[in-house]
């Protein structure tokens, strides 16, 4: 198939390798040097207990894991072996098995490894970590750099009598660069020239990928006021389901206020500057948005549990119908300024300078 085109602008993400075929074959490669005559270590304790409990498990998937992963591990030992960095920074470590395995190297060679948050703190993969919890040991990293000291607190009062994955505040770095030097973006212009009309309301829609197609959102577009501007951002991985963008587009495309070319392609922290509501499933830019003083409205309830605080706070509202969402954008919903500064990300260069101290001591 043809390449998916990237916009540099947009924020960093990991892009899933489906997209990079090469990936593949430097698996096989190292599995092949280093994995051949590998055995995993304690396999038959998991499989009496798969076997005791009857889990629905395929042990051969989780062996092909475990060997790119230790393939991965073997990798990351000869590149620090020969850059011997103090602390390794890395986004999203889980689900990942070259995070995995750089990690496994990092606690042998005694490096520090740091997880920098990229979406909500309250995810139980960073939540309720406890002492007994032997994995720690090898493939957790040590810390977790946090956006907002909400998250920092959330996650230190989660923990269950363990230090390991710390919580750090650090703040959020790639907003810090964003608001204070901007970047040179064209397509920042291209969409202020449709926003330079006198809209009643200006909404941003943030998508997920991978769930289904909501039809709350659609109907509450097509019940909307033609004075309201629709401005829908796709997720740079929704083309993990190649039917996902296209169906959007083929409903929005019925419309004259809802725009999803540029938006997609502009900075986002320029485009919160701009709009007055923010809507979505659960996307990370619910709390980003707080320090805009931006409501979030979750579209649905299937992933409420997540922000339930900030539900709880009046930062977030929930709705599950289209009329919900309608009346919450026409009542100019106004966030209160002392919740926000409880929520919001920190973004100051002092924070960060004294969290990598820290780091470095």
């Amino acid at each position: 198939g043809t390449k998916p085109s990237f916009n540099k602008y947009i924020e960093p993400i990991w892009i899933n390798n489906f997209y990079f075929p090469e990936f593949q074959k430097i698996i096989n490669k190292y599995i092949s040097l280093f994995c051949a005559k590998n055995k995993v270590k304690n396999i038959n304790l998991l499989q009496r207990q798969v076997e005791k409990f009857k889990i629905q498990l395929d042990l051969n998937i989780i062996y092909e894991n475990l060997e790119k992963i230790y393939s991965f591990e073997k990798k990351w030992d000869i590149i620090l072996k020969n850059c011997k960095p103090k602390l390794v920074f890395l986004e999203c470590y889980y689900g990942n098995e070259s995070h995995y395995g750089l990690i496994a190297s990092c606690k042998k060679l005694g490096i520090k490894v740091v997880d920098i948050q990229h979406g909500s703190s309250s995810d139980i993969m960073y939540t309720g970590w406890h002492s007994d919890n032997k994995i720690k040991q090898k493939y957790l990293p040590d810390y977790f750099w946090c956006w907002s000291k909400y998250d920092a607190d959330l996650i230190l009062h989660s923990r269950q009598g363990s230090k390991e994955f710390s919580p750090i505040l650090g703040g959020n770095l790639w907003m810090n660069k964003q608001i204070k030097t901007g970047f040179k973006n064209t397509y920042n212009n291209a969409l202020q020239l449709i926003l330079n009309n006198d809209y009643e309301k200006i909404i941003l829609v943030t998508l997920q990928h991978s769930i289904p197609i909501s039809s709350i959102l659609l109907n509450a577009i097509n019940k909307s006021s033609k004075n309201w501007m629709w401005l829908i951002r796709f997720h740079p991985n929704d083309r993990i389901d190649p039917m996902y963008r296209p169906t959007y587009i083929n409903e929005f495309k019925k419309y004259t206020n809802v725009e999803y070319d540029l938006t997609t392609k502009v900075d986002l922290y320029w485009l919160l500057s701009k709009v007055t509501t923010h809507i979505t499933h659960y996307s990370a830019v619910a709390c980003e948005a707080i320090g805009f003083n931006i409501p979030t409205i979750l579209l649905g309830r299937d992933f409420e549990k997540i922000y339930e605080e900030y539900i709880d706070a009046r930062i977030f509202y929930v709705s599950d119908n289209e009329q919900d969402i309608i009346n919450l954008i026409r009542s100019k919903i106004n966030l209160n300024d002392t919740d926000c500064n409880k929520y919001k990300n920190e973004f100051s260069d002092a924070v960060a300078k004294k969290c990598l101290n820290n780091l470095l001591r």
